[in-house]
């Protein structure tokens, strides 16, 4: 019984995909109504940053943790240390060598991976299913290029633009980053955007932030009552 709902879901969502965008804005109702119980912090969890992609480098492994959940809050612990390399990632390599190389999706690591997995899931009903999913990578791919990436409130309203979430319900689904200890920020969500503004070679997209480590957080504290006393400081503080 559950398997078959999570086929229906699955399937649903690829022809569908205002569906998924109506889930994550579920999450998205949830979690601000979720604020209200929280302590109160300085830190507004829906400030975004603009940052350069090349900044981000690695990718927060293990529970990532919920994109929504995790903004604006510290966060104690050795979570920042488990991360990859997102250079060396099966997905930012599939777009690389796709639009670098002209590999085929078919013969990328990422794309045999999401195979395997679907086929493990009993998720897959035939070759279309996968093909849909690296179609929307494409459709993402062409928006981006000739758009460039906005935040969730700024972007245009083409149809299809977006399909991970769609413009109406997409307006705090951004590319989501943690910040470790050494002040390093980590990709958290927004694979697939990054890669492509990465490749596209973007100098300043919006990131939301999700989890801040706490050392970085108490030393981010330090330098600004610094700065508070001296004078102001030359950049804003991550």
């Amino acid at each position: 019984m559950i398997i078959k709902l999570r086929q229906f879901l699955f399937h649903f969502s690829l022809r569908h995909p205002n569906f998924a965008a109506v889930v994550r804005r579920c999450s998205y109702y949830f979690w601000r109504m979720s604020l209200f119980f929280r302590v109160r912090s300085k830190l507004d969890p829906d400030t975004l940053l603009y940052v350069d992609p090349d900044d981000i480098n690695t990718y927060l492994g293990g529970k990532a943790g919920n994109r929504f959940y995790s903004r604006g809050k510290v966060k104690d612990g050795d979570w920042d240390l488990d991360s990859g390399k997102f250079k060396g990632w099966d997905i930012h390599q599939a777009i690389h060598d796709h639009y670098l190389r002209n590999v085929p999706w078919s013969e990328t690591r990422y794309y045999k991976r999401a195979l395997a997995h679907l086929k493990h899931e009993k998720l897959l009903r035939g070759e279309n299913d996968i093909d849909a999913i690296f179609k929307r990578i494409e459709i993402l791919h062409d928006s981006i290029l000739a758009n460039g990436l906005k935040s969730m409130k700024e972007w245009p309203e083409i149809d299809g633009a977006h399909w991970e979430t769609l413009d109406k319900f997409a307006s705090h689904d951004d590319i989501t980053v943690s910040i470790d200890r050494d002040g390093r920020f980590m990709l958290q969500d927004g694979k697939h955007r990054l890669s492509i503004t990465k490749l596209l070679q973007l100098k300043s997209i919006p990131v939301a932030v999700g989890f801040r480590h706490k050392k970085w957080v108490d030393f981010r504290n330090e330098i600004q009552s610094f700065c508070n006393k001296r004078g102001s400081a030359y950049q804003p503080f991550t």
